[in-house]
């Protein structure tokens, strides 16, 4: 094998190797909603985990008020704090827009992926 095709069976490799990720990233959605008291600069907030590393060091008391948990073949796990404030409903409200408008936008990445895919195949 030459180099040349070398080159272009690795680059086919990192290509579909992408494809793989991107599919399996898509695969799941978690959306968690929190609340409390937080202390963060606006510096400190680029990135989610460096959001969630800042929030530890940074002293905030941040409480966990849903955690949504969905498989793309519809399973799903919802976890919601008991005794919900009128507040934390409104917030829960807002978890579960979040969670619709998440799902909608990752069927729409998943037909322009497959329509993609279909013109590379």
């Amino acid at each position: 094998m030459s180099i040349e095709s070398s080159d272009k069976v690795q680059a086919t490799n990192k290509f579909w190797g992408a494809i793989k990720t991107f599919f399996e990233d898509l695969a799941t959605l978690d959306v968690v909603t929190m609340t409390g008291e937080i202390k963060l600069e606006i510096d400190d907030v680029t990135g989610f985990e460096n959001i969630i590393a800042k929030l530890k060091e940074k002293g905030s008391t941040v409480h966990t008020l849903a955690v949504s948990h969905h498989e793309i073949d519809y399973d799903a796990a919802i976890f919601v704090k008991e005794n919900l404030s009128e507040s934390e409903k409104e917030l829960l409200e807002m978890h579960v827009e979040t969670v619709k408008a998440a799902q909608e936008m990752r069927n729409k990445v998943v037909e322009l992926a497959m329509n993609a895919l279909k013109l590379v195949g």
